[in-house]
């Protein structure tokens, strides 16, 4: 799953990451618009049952982990090697100029109907982009319109409730995704291998 939060979405990304359990076999990319991604790592680790981890080149992706970067890190996601890896620079880019649609674009090629995008906040041409690209693949994009307005208001809908039934929104699609796996070949995340 790939989910992008503008800068005045931060909120509504957190509360999302914490409904998550680690039990769900699925793994969580987020680019963030936010200079402090060492804290936001550090506090998730704190409140989240997932394994939260800075984004770095070359990771192995991992069910119940979470990995958080900026919006400005260019990433790739890659099964290349059977083993799901998301890739980090702009030695990947290719032909997406922009880092969401980046991502977005390939996890939509890898996971086909098992690839999620969210997109929290604002969304421009190039993430819509890559949004689409889940959609034409099956799979599941979401856009939620959070944080504050043009005059520094909190959007309707960002109370406690309002990011609470997001969650739910989130839970379930995401749910139905993995039902689908089930049914079908999705590639396996590294810690679903027996040893």
């Amino acid at each position: 799953m790939a989910i992008l939060a503008d800068a005045n979405a931060l909120c509504a990304f957190l509360n999302l990451i914490i409904q998550f359990h680690f039990s769900l076999p699925a793994a969580y990319v987020a680019l963030l618009e936010n200079d402090d991604i060492d804290r936001i790592v550090d506090f998730l680790n704190i409140r989240s049952t997932l394994r939260v981890l800075r984004l770095r080149d070359r990771i192995t992706v991992e069910g119940g982990c979470c990995y958080v970067g900026h919006t400005k890190e260019f990433v790739r996601f890659s099964v290349a090697t059977n083993q799901p890896t998301l890739l980090v620079g702009s030695d990947y880019v290719a032909e997406a100029g922009h880092p969401g649609q980046a991502l977005l674009r390939t996890i939509a090629q890898e996971m086909k109907e098992q690839s999620m995008g969210i997109v929290l906040g604002q969304i421009d041409s190039a993430t819509a982009a890559g949004m689409e690209a889940v959609e034409r693949t099956g799979g599941k994009a979401l856009h939620f319109e959070v944080g504050l307005d043009g005059n520094n208001r909190l959007l309707p809908g960002i109370d406690r409730g309002g990011l609470e039934e997001m969650g739910r929104q989130v839970l379930s699609q995401l749910q139905e995704i993995l039902d689908r796996g089930i049914e079908h070949d999705a590639p396996v995340l590294a810690d679903d291998v027996d040893e």
